[in-house]
């Protein structure tokens, strides 16, 4: 599986009391070709729909779940693109995320966050994939992890765009 970056705000990897935690990302796109993308409101940043496996889940079984809920939607058509590690030494956090392309199937739904997303004012957009870096890239936030979240996302976006431009 392709490693698409590695970010990290400690020379250390190894953070011996840090927290090891497993995600997943989706690049999700409707009939109109554009993507979905969180409006987290009241922290001031937008992200890309997805989060934590949950015990004896599989990848696809969390992707598919995330999407459902931050968007509404199932997914066809899931493609891993790769992954992203991060080590956030500031909150003892080293983190995997598994990062997925996909299509809506069927028709959006009601979206179903949970009352952390409710409370942070989580809100799906659909935006062109350029909008989207745009977007993330312009977040003004005060939450001390937003420039995880960028590099994060805009890697993730680049790479399947790359891998859009590849398969022309």
């Amino acid at each position: 599986m392709k490693l698409i970056t590695s970010i990290s705000d400690s020379a250390d990897d190894q953070l011996l009391d840090a927290v090891f935690r497993v995600s997943v990302r989706g690049i999700i796109l409707n009939k109109n070709g554009d993507m979905a993308l969180m409006h987290v409101k009241n922290q001031g940043y937008y992200k890309l729909p997805g989060g934590g496996l949950e015990s004896e889940e599989s990848l696809i079984e969390a992707i598919s779940r995330e999407i459902l809920e931050e968007t509404g939607c199932k997914i066809d058509e899931v493609f891993i693109l790769g992954y992203v590690h991060e080590v956030r030494s500031r909150v003892k956090l080293i983190q995997t995320s598994y990062c997925f392309t996909g299509v809506v199937s069927g028709e959006i739904k009601k979206t179903n966050f949970t009352k952390a997303e409710q409370t942070d004012g989580f809100e799906l957009l659909w935006v062109s994939p350029a909008k989207a870096l745009e977007l993330i890239n312009n977040s003004k936030s005060n939450y001390q992890e937003i420039d995880f979240v960028i590099r994060r996302d805009t890697s993730i976006i680049a790479e399947a765009m790359n891998g859009l431009i590849n398969s022309l």
